[in-house]
């Protein structure tokens, strides 16, 4: 099941909603996790019970941890990760694993394995992660175990974000999870409502329709693409990756305010960000901070000498490429990333503060859009001819008839609008001062109502009339 089908907007939310509201506090929990089974098995059937015997498992260990001392609780710890490490590997890597040794042996004219594919549950890469933040904060003595493996399951399992994020770890949720009755009212309600259906049509009402044009391009020869045909489609997957991804990220904070949760902020302006080290600050943030406190640090951080500290920051990069798929593409991806934010720390962190905002602005934009080519093309081969089309810069007008849409050019100048809006810093924090509505008067209150209203219509109509797109993040 998915947020942008009528099947969730018109059935499961409602609902889901009425019955959690009329539920007491107490049980409320255990209607919210029940609705996540229903949720994920309506997908994955065949995995919900493989997931929820990991999960048996962790919560055991978590308690283990917290009883044990000395080696006995290193190794309860240890036998945590491996359990989440193998089970995310299994699932996600073996197939990738497989089939370059496979090419390999055919390269040395040695015989191949043959093998069964093995099938990717869904969000398999959100809640490992959050599986491992449990047990480890709990080792760190940050937060104790929950006591009921219901709060627990609910911590990773809730619907509004095992299938794409945020990675919500165990310490920003603990309180919530035991205790969140001053957060059950009207003004957390409208808040989620906003932001639930102000993410819904960043990604109905901008993000697919740039995706259906990207996708014309990219199926397109690319003897026949111009070397704008190529920069405009590069620019809107740039676009449809951040309103795909924001857009589901809005939606599931949206669905949390609305069950009494606190979920961290995912995005904040990126494209606004004047260097490509404060753009991964601004992007992606919950996983950034996973990385940060449970891969970096833990490698030494840049508090090891030589160049340790760059490497350290290069490879969380390159994991990072490779959590989000197992492909050449996403390791060329996160690779590239990395190596300019390594350049950054080297030397062009100096640099870019004598470099006027607008050119700091586009060098962010366009190194990412770099990377994003790799990411959204999947054939590493293909990437780098379109990365040549662009930067032959052969061509300059567009192919008659590839753009045909005037959608599309709606859409892209909608896009630039809002992505880039955050550079103005009274304007970003008058939007964020939006959907504080505990401020508001009764007029700007029935407003905001009226607001989700003409959203929830217009994606409504949109979702009706056209195909179903995934979100993107969906299949890692």
């Amino acid at each position: 099941m998915s947020f942008n089908t009528s099947l969730f907007l018109l059935y499961f939310f409602p609902v889901f909603l009425i019955i959690y509201f009329l539920t007491p506090p107490r049980f409320k929990n255990l209607v919210a996790f029940a609705a996540s089974i229903l949720f994920y098995s309506w997908g994955a059937p065949k995995f919900v019970f493989v997931i929820l015997g990991i999960l048996v498992i962790d919560f055991w260990l978590g308690d283990k941890i917290y009883q044990s001392t000395g080696k006995r609780r290193k190794a309860y710890l240890i036998a945590s990760l491996v359990l989440n490490l193998a089970f995310l590997f299994y699932f996600k890597y073996f197939n990738f694993f497989i089939e370059n040794t496979n090419v390999v042996l055919s390269a040395l004219g040695l015989h191949t394995t043959n093998f069964v594919k093995v099938a990717l549950p869904l969000g398999i890469s959100f809640f490992s992660f959050q599986e491992m933040s449990y047990t480890i904060d709990i080792y760190r003595g940050k937060n104790p175990p929950l006591k009921k493996f219901t709060d627990y399951a609910l911590f990773v399992f809730l619907f509004s974000h095992i299938t794409a994020g945020p990675i919500v770890t165990y310490g920003a949720l603990a309180d919530d999870l035991i205790d969140r009755r001053k957060k059950l009212n009207n003004d957390y309600r409208l808040q989620g409502f906003l932001l639930f259906f102000i993410g819904l049509a960043k990604k109905v009402l901008i993000a697919d329709t740039l995706g259906v044009q990207i996708n014309h391009v990219y199926a397109t020869n690319p003897e026949h693409l111009s070397s704008l045909d190529c920069w405009l489609a590069a620019i809107a997957a740039n676009f449809q990756l951040y309103f795909d991804f924001a857009g589901y990220s809005d939606m599931a904070i949206g669905i949390g305010k609305l069950l009494g949760f606190d979920f961290p902020t995912n995005f904040d302006f990126p494209y606004s960000a004047k260097s490509f080290s404060e753009f991964w600050r601004r992007w992606n943030i919950t996983l950034g901070r996973w990385l940060r406190d449970y891969l970096y640090i833990p490698l030494g951080g840049n508090r090891v000498g030589g160049i340790r500290p760059y490497f350290n920051l290069w490879f969380v990069f390159v994991v990072c490429g490779f959590w989000h798929a197992a492909t050449w593409s996403d390791f060329t991806w996160g690779a590239w990333c990395g190596v300019i934010v390594v350049l950054e720390a080297l030397f062009l962190l100096k640099i870019l503060p004598k470099v006027p905002t607008i050119l700091r602005i586009a060098y962010v934009f366009i190194s990412f859009m770099i990377g994003v080519v790799f990411f959204k093309i999947h054939d590493v081969k293909l990437a780098f001819t379109i990365l040549g089309k662009i930067f032959s810069f052969r061509g300059m007008s567009l192919t008659p008839g590839l753009y045909p849409n005037n959608k599309f050019v709606f859409c892209i100048a909608v896009a630039i609008f809002f992505s880039f809006i955050g550079v103005n810093q009274s304007i970003k924090k008058w939007l964020n001062d939006f959907f504080d509505v505990s401020r508001s008067s009764l007029l700007v209150f029935n407003l905001k109502v009226l607001l989700c209203i003409v959203l929830f219509a217009l994606c409504l109509s949109e979702i009706v009339s056209t195909d179903f797109t995934p979100f993107i993040y969906y299949k890692f």
